[in-house]
């Protein structure tokens, strides 16, 4: 993987950890890459339980939001201690 890519993994990886919900839309105006359903399969891939939820605009159309449950954010938080 490219430098490019590994600092795009890991600026959405550090998102996820902060407890953010991340999106297509917020991933492109925070890390400047739309591909974030390629590196969160990755990511998953790599053993973390990444969750996501479909929502609903007021126009009817639809987007997913990525994020960690609290219990897996609370075990990532701590293996990043240790």
């Amino acid at each position: 993987m490219g430098k490019t890519n590994d600092n795009h993994q890991g600026a959405i990886f550090a998102q996820l950890l902060a407890g953010k919900r991340i999106s297509v839309l917020t991933v492109l105006q925070t890390v400047g890459t739309s591909e974030l359903r390629h590196y969160i399969a990755i990511i998953r891939g790599g053993g973390l339980p990444v969750s996501d939820e479909k929502i609903k605009r007021p126009d009817g159309t639809w987007y997913k939001e990525y994020f960690l449950e609290p219990e897996v954010l609370e075990a990532e938080r701590l293996k990043q201690v240790a």
